[in-house]
């Protein structure tokens, strides 16, 4: 796998969660990735300058938003970085939680608690 450095994160605040309304709204982890980009102050924002933050094409990271293709999860932070936006790890958890839940591998107290996490933003 690849090794990726991410040396612009350092220069910017942490993400913030974002309301439970947005995370619901989300149909797949591409849309709470556009949805974040959208979110972000001071944009319009493009995917192509989403793309160079990422070190990867445009027409790939088209293809992941429109869920054409696999989100990798190494993915994840740096658009929450690059967006200011938790959403994308917050639906990627509730995406992993829920996923468990219908597999029978996660007890239903530890579904809970990341329920009220989610809740809790």
């Amino acid at each position: 796998m690849q090794q990726r450095e991410f040396p612009w994160m350092q220069a910017l605040t942490p993400p913030a969660n974002v309301g439970r309304e947005h995370v619901a709204a989300c149909k797949s982890i591409g849309m709470a990735a556009r949805v974040s980009l959208r979110l972000k102050p001071g944009g319009p924002w493009s995917d192509s300058w989403l793309a160079s933050r990422l070190g990867v094409t445009r027409g790939y990271l088209s293809r992941v938003l429109n869920d054409k293709q696999d989100m990798p999860r190494w993915m994840l932070e740096p658009i929450a970085w690059a967006t200011g936006s938790r959403l994308v790890l917050q639906y990627g958890e509730l995406e992993r939680a829920l996923s468990a839940l219908d597999k029978g591998r996660c007890p239903i107290e530890t579904l809970v608690e990341q329920i009220r996490r989610e809740a809790a933003c």
